[in-house]
């Protein structure tokens, strides 16, 4: 192995394992916050939140592709193993969220029925089929949509899965092996899966970069720099730039017309993936340079608290159609919102640990079956 190559085999340092729990506890409760400003729980809504929970969720793109490569890189393992280690962990929050989406949708059906009709009714036809359809995350291919009743957040698994499958025949298979099945997976996910694909490996990107440059102070300075510049000058001269800004944006997207078979997909994620990705590389870097302790109190404080994101972000619409059929949108009380935010928080961050151990059984379950060494 050459010097070169064995960077990217380092342990990532524990004040950058930290720095990633941070990121994404804080994107799940971003998320958790833009859509408590959506019109269903928050008329008519906050246009400028609800896009803050966009932006999260390109983070969490990133962020997979980050963990995945370096899994892969420092961890190698067989493709059984891969793939038995992606199951596990998949399935080990989906399952319990589907079964919460089902009992909460009912609930929140038999409390509330006018409430929950006039804004989830229409994800209810075909209830079997749309359980089959997110339980095998084939839900988003070829942009069809197909939402599990009210639990919209769950789409972005249909894409991660798919990222997963084509990563792990990218990385173990060669020759016209992995060129075929590659194609043929590319083909069942369409066009709106594969639009993000490269975002997702934006973040593969992201942990080659950081194992390359860290330990550089001349490069986290100079990105220093960089970043106050830009940063101060968008402060000082933010009424002379908005409408040039503005004004690429339109040209942006009429360069790049919306096509239907992109779905949900558009420009701005990778626009934003742009400046998450740059911020990320920076915070990393600079993390390796002020190291902390990984055993510290506060330390295990943070990564318990990260164990619940992945819960977090997949349980937290059904809890919230609940509680708003149960006491209404009408009051705007910040107090109210932040308290059910907290309560949600703690409701994931609890159920955390019981999805790890059920990861853990599912993993040494399936190894058992599939008979992998």
């Amino acid at each position: 192995m050459t010097e070169k190559n064995s960077a990217l085999h380092r342990p990532i340092s524990p004040s950058g394992s930290l720095l990633l729990d941070i990121i994404r506890a804080s994107a799940a409760v971003v998320v958790v916050i833009g859509h408590l400003a959506l019109p269903s729980f928050y008329p008519p809504g906050k246009e400028a939140l609800v896009k803050a929970a966009t932006a999260a969720v390109v983070v969490f793109f990133l962020l997979s592709g980050f963990v995945i490569r370096y899994v892969t890189l420092r961890k190698p393992v067989t493709p059984a193993h891969y793939y038995v280690d992606r199951i596990s962990r998949i399935y080990s929050v989906a399952i319990p969220a589907i079964l919460l989406t089902l009992l909460f949708d009912l609930l929140s059906h038999r409390i509330n029925p006018s409430y929950y009709d006039a804004n989830w009714l229409s994800n209810c036809t075909h209830i079997p089929f749309r359980i089959l359809a997110n339980a095998t995350f084939l839900s988003e291919i070829w942009a069809k949509q197909i939402f599990l009743l009210s639990n919209i957040p769950f789409w972005s698994l249909s894409f991660e899965c798919f990222y997963y499958v084509l990563y792990g025949l990218a990385f173990y298979l060669t020759g016209a092996k992995r060129l075929i099945l590659f194609v043929l997976v590319a083909l069942l996910a369409g066009p709106s899966i594969m639009a993000l694909f490269p975002l997702w490996l934006g973040g593969c990107l992201l942990y080659s970069l950081y194992q390359r440059l860290r330990g550089k102070r001349s490069i986290v300075i100079a990105m220093t720099a960089v970043i106050e510049i830009m940063a101060l000058s968008l402060g000082l001269f933010h009424r002379a730039l908005m409408p040039q800004l503005n004004a690429a944006q339109r040209w942006i997207d009429q360069a790049i017309p919306y096509s239907p078979l992109l779905g949900r997909v558009s420009i701005r994620f990778y626009e934003i993936g742009t400046v998450a990705f740059v911020l990320m590389l920076f915070l990393l870097l600079l993390a390796d340079l002020a190291p902390v302790s990984g055993k510290s109190s506060i330390a295990n404080a943070i990564r318990f608290t990260a164990e619940g994101t992945f819960p977090l972000y997949l349980f937290h619409f059904p809890i919230l159609v609940l509680v708003f059929s149960i006491v209404g949108t009408s009051s705007k009380s910040l107090g109210l919102r932040a308290a059910i935010l907290l309560g949600v928080a703690t409701f994931a961050v609890l159920m955390g640990h019981p999805c790890n151990l059920l990861k853990l059984r599912m993993r040494a379950w399936l190894v058992t079956v599939l008979r992998i060494s």
